[in-house]
């Protein structure tokens, strides 16, 4: 999960995060301490089940690029 649409701010990789495979996101570390991974959504949602994190709470804002293959597109909220 990550809101930017590259690596560049937190991982210092210079790269699309939509030109990236699973392997290649699995493996990036952040830039700053404690250098951890980006996190799946399902991830996220197993750790926010926890009873000790029911005081966090979270909005997810997906966006759908649309526009046909090859083309820019715009951004819409779905």
């Amino acid at each position: 999960m990550l809101q930017d649409p590259t690596l560049q701010r937190c991982f210092g990789v210079d790269k699309k995060i939509a030109d990236c495979d699973w392997k290649e996101l699995s493996e990036a570390r952040t830039l700053r301490e404690p250098h951890v991974g980006m996190p799946r959504l399902d991830e996220f949602l197993e750790y926010l089940s926890q009873p000790e994190t029911a005081h966090i709470w979270v909005l997810l804002d997906i966006k759908v690029r649309l526009g046909r293959a090859g083309e820019e597109g715009r951004d819409t909220d779905q």
